[in-house]
């Protein structure tokens, strides 16, 4: 009757590695190729990974080039919400001050304006003359600055006697105004304000039409933007 020890024997192989590979059936043999596949692939994908971190990943546009600070990746998003409320944020374009204005205008409620601080140049100017019977004098010429715009807001015009004045911006005749010995007095403040581009002459002229040499005045009065 056979050992314990000698049963153990007969049933079991001993695996070399560096012998020829191993035709018998399973179980040992063949668990000792699963085993050395495993390591293989582990090996091999290693080795891949090691590969690919090696590579240098860049992102491109659609026209090939790299994303950078001078060429961005575009973004496009659809938001699905009844309201959105993000605070205080300002519109503006990269190389002006021209901003996005939300005003209260119906459907379109988003208009663009602009922000630059535009300063007005308040204008006013005096002039006074004695005036013979039927002469016409100038009391006040005032040539608007170059690259300025004059808005001429009204005037004040009176005299001792009937008067006739008018306001002239390049000669032609914007407002006919005439006082009287019961009037003197005139103010007079234009309802759109009419308007001359820089370097105009703007003037305010009078014509006696009393009997009498009197003395008139005039002041006009706007701003230039």
């Amino acid at each position: 009757m056979p050992t314990i020890l000698q049963t153990i024997n007969s049933n079991c192989q001993i695996y070399n590695p560096n012998s020829p590979p191993v035709t018998s059936e399973p179980p040992y043999p063949a668990g000792l190729k699963i085993e050395q596949q495993k390591t293989v692939q582990m090996i091999e994908r290693h080795e891949h990974d090691a590969e690919a971190h090696a590579k240098r990943v860049m992102c491109v546009s659609k026209d090939g080039l790299p994303i950078d600070e001078n060429n961005r990746l575009p973004v496009e998003a659809l938001l699905e919400a009844s309201q959105i409320s993000i605070g205080a944020v300002t519109i503006k374009d990269q190389n002006s001050n021209t901003q996005a204005d939300v005003e209260n205008v119906g459907l379109n409620a988003l208009v663009v304006t602009f922000a630059e601080t535009i300063l007005k140049t308040k204008v006013v100017q005096f002039g006074a003359s004695v005036v013979g019977p039927g002469a016409t004098v100038t009391l006040i010429s005032y040539t608007v600055p170059a690259l300025k715009t004059f808005h001429w807001v009204g005037a004040f015009v009176g005299g001792r006697e009937s008067g006739e004045f008018t306001l002239q911006i390049n000669g032609a005749t914007v407002v006919l105004i005439r006082n009287s010995g019961s009037i003197r007095t005139i103010n007079s403040k234009f309802p759109e304000d009419p308007e001359a581009s820089g370097s105009s002459v703007v003037e305010i002229k009078v014509k006696n039409i009393s009997e009498l040499s009197r003395s008139f005045e005039a002041t006009l009065f706007g701003y230039t933007l």
